[in-house]
Order: structure tokens, then C-alpha cells, then sequence
């Protein structure tokens, strides 16, 4: 298969889980923890998770793919993405909020969406490692 869209196929999957535990984060958060309207919050929270980190997973792609033609080690390349995902996972919630005048409240939800690209990120570094220049070299446990 084509490695870009293998890479994609990654950026994606790392995409679908960020969307789903800031939909599961940020419903719990807004809803107090109270299952009235959860249903609701949650449809709401995928539409616009999936909406405003779209971009995000692009650059995800991006970055996996330029750091694996270049021979970046794997551990490098999670690195990068861990940055990667807090810079645009700050970026997307000022555009979410619209601007930089953020509440005290929101910044659970800024934590949210960073906590979320993280687990994601964390949950696949297996499959990111393996695009690493450096995966054939080292010794397989």
C-alpha cells in the first residue's frame, strides 16, 4: 500500500480517538457530570471537535510524513507531535472561542482538547515510531 496513505490512515485514527475523548472530556465537563442533555452536548461536541481539529490532523499527516522522508528518528517524531499537538490544540480553541478573551471556565476546555491529542497520540506510539528513520535499526523487543 501507498505510505502516505498509510500515514493518513494513521492521522486519522489518532484524529477519531482525540475527537472522542474530547467529546467524552468536554460533555462530562460541561455537563457537571449529570446524564440530563449529555446526549445533546455529545452530538454537539463531535460536530464541533471534529470541525475545528480537522485541520489538525492534516498537519498531523504532514508532519508524520515529512519526518518519515527525512529519516527523523521515532522518538523525534513523538516528540514533534506531542508540540505539534499543543500549538494547534491551542491555535484551534482561541478560533473555537473566537479570539483570545477566554473565561477562567474555559480553560478546562483548553485542557480538554490538549489532554485529548495527547492520549491519542499516546495510545498509536507504536505505529508513529514505526515511521521513525531509525525503526529498522534498533533492536526489536
Amino acid at each position: 500500500m501507498n505510505k502516505f496513505l498509510l500515514q493518513l490512515w494513521l492521522s486519522v485514527r489518532i484524529w477519531l480517538v482525540a475527537v472522542a475523548v474530547n467529546t467524552l472530556l468536554g460533555t462530562g465537563f460541561l455537563s457537571d457530570f449529570k446524564l440530563h442533555a449529555v446526549a445533546d452536548l455529545a452530538i454537539i461536541g463531535v460536530c464541533l471537535g471534529g470541525f475545528f481539529s480537522f485541520p489538525i490532523m492534516l498537519v498531523i499527516c504532514l508532519v508524520i510524513n515529512t519526518c518519515a522522508r527525512a529519516d527523523i528518528a521515532g522518538m523525534r517524531l513523538l516528540k514533534l507531535l506531542f508540540i505539534t499537538n499543543i500549538i494547534l490544540a491551542t491555535i484551534a480553541f482561541m478560533v473555537f472561542c473566537g479570539g483570545f478573551n477566554i473565561g477562567k471556565e474555559m480553560v478546562v476546555l483548553l485542557c480538554t482538547a490538549i489532554i485529548s491529542g495527547t492520549v491519542a497520540i499516546a495510545i498509536f506510539y507504536k505505529s508513529i515510531l514505526k515511521w521513525g528513520g531509525d525503526y529498522n535499526n534498533t533492536q526489536q523487543v
